[in-house]
């Protein structure tokens, strides 16, 4: 767990200033506090959202993560931004230089004030490592490397009818171990043929364990009502992949 490899605390001082935002329905750039990233080691993100959707992207033309996010309410116009898309106080971020690197935390908490869900876009320089939590919305992560975590949750009330689903695509062969768990939608990890794993997906009701190996040969498969298990090289790292209401599906390119 990124927590546990990097001394991770959630307790971090987060800075709460926004700017950008607009008449029109566009994203407020949001402020990030704390260290700075020059000299700091590995970056790992870790983010915590009550609804709405998470995406990370690694772009290694940047120099330092920049962080969107807008707000809107799927009661009144399902997957439509307010007019405004503001987020408030609500939303923050802070960066972390702990022994094993940074870490980059981006939290966003229900404020019974403003019933809105949040949609998150992250762009970061590198990503050695993510843990993330949502409430309802999509999760996609493209580009990264080392441990990854994420939970994606089931929402009631006015965002009951956000999609739910999964998506990583590492960059090339993983690194480290992998949990990715949704309670709504489909969950995909994509990643190099070259990975070292042992896998376990995990569906239920209807959902299917898809692996999709292209040319590459897993060392051994066992398939079970809902379960599928597999070693590919010498099965250095745990890959679990679970869907409570959709499938799970392990993509080698």
């Amino acid at each position: 767990m990124i927590r546990a490899a990097i001394g991770l605390s959630l307790l971090a001082t987060f800075t709460f200033t926004l700017s950008g935002c607009s008449s029109q329905p566009r994203a407020s750039r949001v402020e990030i506090g704390g260290s700075l990233l020059a000299n700091s080691g590995p970056l790992a993100v870790d983010v915590d959202n009550h609804a709405g959707d998470v995406k990370i992207e690694v772009d290694p033309k940047l120099t330092e993560p920049i962080i969107e996010a807008y707000a809107f309410d799927q009661s009144a116009a399902p997957n439509e931004p307010d007019k405004a898309g503001k987020v408030g106080p609500w939303v923050g971020a802070s960066r972390k230089v702990t022994e094993g690197g940074t870490v980059l935390c981006v939290i966003s908490v229900r404020n019974p004030d403003f019933p809105r869900a949040v949609d998150v876009r992250i762009r970061v320089p590198s990503c050695a490592g993510v843990r993330i939590v949502n409430g309802g919305g999509d999760v996609v992560v493209k580009g990264v490397t080392g441990a990854v975590d994420i939970k994606n949750d089931t929402v009631g009330g006015r965002w009951s009818r956000l999609a739910g689903r999964i998506e990583v695509t590492t960059a090339g062969a993983i690194s480290g171990p992998i949990r990715l768990e949704s309670n709504v939608g489909d969950v995909q990890l994509t990643c190099g043929g070259d990975s070292d794993m042992a896998f376990e997906g995990k569906t239920e009701g209807k959902g299917q364990v898809r692996v999709l190996a292209g040319k590459t040969r897993l060392g051994w498969l066992y398939r079970d009502a809902g379960q599928v298990t597999g070693v590919l090289k010498t099965g250095t790292y745990h890959v679990e992949l679970i869907s409570h209401a959709g499938n799970a599906i392990l993509k080698l390119d």
